[in-house]
């Protein structure tokens, strides 16, 4: 019970944190406010990353493992890879008209800005809701179960006014299933790394094509990223990083 306890208390730490990010700072629209979304990302990262290894403490189990610098380059690859294949097979697929101003129209705010979400999120989710089910149930379950959770989570989006359906959970739930395996390989540093670069080009893609933000054929949500993101988990699980 206390360890059901402290999963879900980790849980709804996180989604606090996280729909207070988009309440106070979206849409990014200036430097600043990207700056100002970045540092309430790594301080609010902070303080959950306090609270869970309080928690890993007081319940007798270790806390969330970082990883190396080696570990941290794995993870840029393997979101440099998501994002890349998942937009040249939207485009293979769907062969939308594409801009490439758009696609770097506001990068650069984008790549400061999403250091928020993706220290939040991989700290609340892979650091704590993984991690505790890893340590109680293995890695199998530590995998499948932080990526269903991490896609039913997204429903909570709607409490913020962000338009959810079922579409963008399975999506979401692929996207987590990813990127907890690559916390369990990899550590902490490699998910935050992999999740910042997709999102960051992620609303690339997004102006390039003229993506929907919802539905089928939204990218996060569309079956061909959700083939990314399973054949890049596969990678992930089965094929070790060389030393």
């Amino acid at each position: 019970m206390t360890e059901v306890l402290a999963l879900l208390s980790i849980l709804i730490v996180g989604v606090i944190f996280s729909l207070a990010g988009e309440v106070l700072f979206k849409p990014v629209e200036t430097y600043k406010k990207s700056v100002a979304f970045a540092l309430y990302g790594i301080t609010s990262a902070t303080l959950i990353m306090f609270f869970i290894s309080y928690l890993c403490k007081k319940i007798g189990i270790q806390s969330p493992v970082v990883g190396s610098v080696k570990h941290l380059f794995a993870g840029m690859f393997f979101g440099a890879a998501a994002t890349s294949l998942a937009g040249l097979l939207y485009l293979a697929v769907y062969r939308p008209r594409v801009s490439i101003d758009r696609f770097f129209a506001d990068l650069n705010l984008q790549l400061i800005a999403n250091i928020s979400p993706a220290v939040i999120e991989e700290t609340a989710f892979r650091g704590g809701v993984v991690h505790l089910i890893f340590e109680y149930a293995g890695a199998a379950s530590g995998a499948l179960g932080g990526g269903v959770i991490f896609g039913v989570a997204h429903l909570c989006g709607a409490l913020v006014g962000r338009a959810v359906d079922l579409h963008l959970v399975l999506g979401a739930s692929s996207a987590g299933l990813f990127l907890s395996l690559i916390y369990l390989r990899y550590g902490l540093g490699a998910a935050i790394a992999a999740h910042w670069l997709w999102n960051s080009f992620h609303g690339s893609w997004v102006g390039a094509f003229s993506i929907p933000i919802r539905g089928a054929r939204a990218l996060e949500a569309n079956w061909t990223t959700i083939i990314v993101f399973v054949l890049l988990s596969l990678i992930v699980a089965f094929v070790p990083l060389q030393s």
